[in-house]
């Protein structure tokens, strides 16, 4: 098995993710991994083997700056792990091939239903999935919307900008913005699933944990699960989405009662859970760079395994951070 250099995009406070590519590089016989970042001031920047501190994603100078450390330190491996980057690295994807790198990433088309709720829910729809009933905020409909009720903007994530209601009549519609949809609130219980598509299109792999507690919109407390609706539901729905590659997370509620998995968002990268799915099995990173190499079997995480984070902290002199620490 050969080795491989990984380079975590946005690397933030990802330290778990760090820890998950170096394992991965023991396991394939070596490789470092570089960590990339706006600010200095990364606590996953300080684990990683490397740290540089690139622009923005939005800047014209990002992509050549990104090429440049993927040269200098042999990447073959880019994970983005934020929704602002993916697009940009969705339309450059080609210019990184030539430079031998492989990009997490899926086509734009993906990468869109990952980043619009209200297109997501209308390419489900129109497939056969079963979705909430929703409407966007400025829709005459809106109003007879029955039951509780979640507001959301189309293009949020992390929870932020999220309402809840018991009815429609407590949200107060009119002072919501344009980019607001609502949906009617599902019975059932919310699940995340990992899933892993590699560069064929074949599914690599399912990680589904039960949320148990979720704090600033990122899971803290989860059980891994097996469901046989929610896996055949998987399985349909990657089937059908137009160039899926890396790993990947889609949120559904499930209804034991009524035997039913409802779609809600999809995030086309690493959420911030798997390495609940990690532990549990379903060792995406090691599977999907290993798939060039030689034929991997699909494996499914193993249910019942629970993750209880928690904060670390990483230490460093302030010179090390210079202006960044005033």
């Amino acid at each position: 098995m050969a080795a491989a250099n990984w380079l975590l995009s946005s690397a933030g406070r990802r330290g778990h993710l760090v820890a998950i590519l170096r394992q991965t590089c023991v396991e394939m016989g070596g490789g470092t991994v570089i960590a990339i970042d706006v600010s200095p001031l990364s606590a996953a920047g300080l684990l990683a083997d490397e740290f540089e501190v690139v622009p923005r994603a939005d800047d014209p100078a990002f992509i050549d700056h990104v090429l440049d450390v993927c040269d200098r330190y042999s990447i073959q491996h880019i994970i983005p792990t934020i929704d602002p980057e993916l697009p940009i690295y969705a339309a450059a994807r080609a210019r990184f091939e030539a430079h031998g790198c492989q990009i997490w990433v899926s086509s734009p088309q993906v990468v869109a239903l990952g980043t619009d709720k209200w297109l997501f829910h209308s390419w489900l729809a129109k497939r056969g999935f079963s979705v909430p009933e929703t409407v966007e905020v400025r829709d005459p409909t809106a109003a007879m919307l029955q039951g509780p009720v979640v507001a959301k903007p189309r293009s949020g994530s992390s929870s932020i900008g999220l309402i809840r209601a018991d009815g429609v009549r407590s949200l107060s519609l009119g002072s919501l913005s344009d980019d607001f949809i609502v949906q009617r609130a599902v019975h059932g219980y919310e699940v995340t699933v990992d899933f892993a598509v590699d560069r064929s299109g074949r599914l690599r792999g399912i990680g589904a944990r039960r949320r148990v507690e979720v704090r600033a919109g990122e899971v803290s407390k989860a059980v891994t699960m097996d469901h046989s609706l929610l896996r055949t539901e998987i399985e349909r729905f990657v089937a059908q989405l137009p160039g899926p590659f890396g790993v990947l997370n889609v949120q559904v509620f499930v209804d034991d009662d009524s035997d039913s998995v409802h779609f809600i968002e999809l995030n086309p990268r690493f959420g911030g859970g798997y390495p609940l799915s990690w532990h549990a099995g379903a060792r995406f990173p090691l599977w999907l760079a290993e798939s060039a190499q030689a034929g991997v079997s699909r494996q499914d995480a193993r249910p019942g395994v629970v993750m209880l984070r928690f904060d670390q902290a990483v230490f460093e002199d302030a010179a090390y951070f210079g202006d960044a620490i005033s």
